[in-house]
């Protein structure tokens, strides 16, 4: 089975890691603030933009009297998305304004909650962990033919084990399963998931709700092809994902620190090799056999006579 899969120009799998800068609803309603938030995710370095859209009519079910609130934690969560989302022609005006980023790649995810749609402007779909055992939507999002990126949060590992059978039906090739630390997981999900995750299926990445950036780097040394984080113009704002966000200079911090640790993860084996800089250090550091007094001609060299001692431009020392 292969190991890549295409988004929009960006070989997904590859030796660089797919940095996504989830916006999701950090733009707060606002289009304003979601480009700029496009351009912060772009200057610091993101290979892509997400945003969420959703069919609340479709992703919640309605109660006898017509109203799609159960109880009051979903109705909370309905006036909240009621407050920030952004419509479909503001979401579509929101990839062209990413187009317009013509100085790095930009690529726009959509993220599929309830109904999938077929339009060019999305040109790969996010299936988050609650529809990890939806057999229906996976189904659905992978009939559009577009590449599929699926969390693996709040899940069991059979669970995982049943998904990745039910997506090797349909199309294996573009699909990405990410390992997902939320919100209050704690210590107990680490980044050795991946490794597991790796294990299940070939391409896995990471996405984080934690404060600060070693584990989401950590997880890169450890096999992540995709990383995923909330990116803010500020984590004092108003929202349900700023305080799980990061600011833009730390989105920086992040990025560097990922591209830092893609260069040393290459291995060209089948042995050690020292590279150029190395090599001109060990003919200074190394060391050489060298007389530690005075020899007469004739004299048998014994080890009393001799002493090991820099640079290396002398007799080498052997096995």
């Amino acid at each position: 089975m292969p190991n890549t899969f295409d988004i929009d120009g960006f070989t997904v799998g590859g030796e660089r890691v797919f940095v996504i800068a989830e916006i999701g609803n950090n733009h707060n309603g606002s289009v304003d603030l979601a480009k700029k938030l496009v351009d912060a995710a772009m200057d610091a370095g993101a290979d892509c933009v997400k945003f969420q859209l959703r069919n609340r009519e479709a992703l919640y079910r309605s109660r006898a009297n017509g109203s799609i609130t159960e109880d009051l934690g979903v109705e909370y969560i309905q006036d909240l998305l009621i407050k920030i989302e952004l419509t479909l022609a503001q979401h579509r005006s929101l990839r062209e304004y990413c187009r317009t980023r013509s100085d790095v790649p930009v690529h726009a995810v959509g993220r599929a909650e309830c109904r999938c749609s077929g339009d060019p402007w999305r040109p790969a779909l996010k299936i988050a962990s609650a529809d990890l055992c939806n057999p229906y939507l996976i189904r659905k999002a992978a009939s559009l033919g577009k590449p599929l990126i699926l969390s693996t949060g709040m899940s069991f590992e059979h669970e995982i084990i049943r998904a990745v059978a039910h997506w090797r039906v349909g199309d294996p090739i573009r699909i990405a399963a990410l390992q997902q630390r939320l919100p209050g997981a704690g210590d107990r999900h680490t980044t050795r998931l991946s490794a597991r995750l790796a294990e299940l299926h070939p391409i896995v990445g990471y996405s984080g709700h934690e404060r600060g950036m070693a584990i989401s780097i950590a997880a890169v040394a450890l096999g992540a092809k995709i990383v995923e984080r909330h990116i803010t113009l500020d984590r004092s704002m108003e929202g349900p994902d700023h305080l799980a966000s990061l600011e833009p200079e730390e989105f920086r911090a992040l990025v560097d620190g990922i591209r830092q640790v893609e260069k040393a993860l290459p291995w060209t084996g089948p042995g050690r090799h020292a590279s150029q800089g190395e090599l001109l250090n060990r003919e200074n550091l190394a060391k050489s056999v060298i007389a530690d007094r005075d020899i007469a001609i004739g004299e048998t060299f014994v080890e009393a006579s001799l002493r090991v001692a820099s640079p290396g431009q002398g007799l080498p020392l052997t096995d």
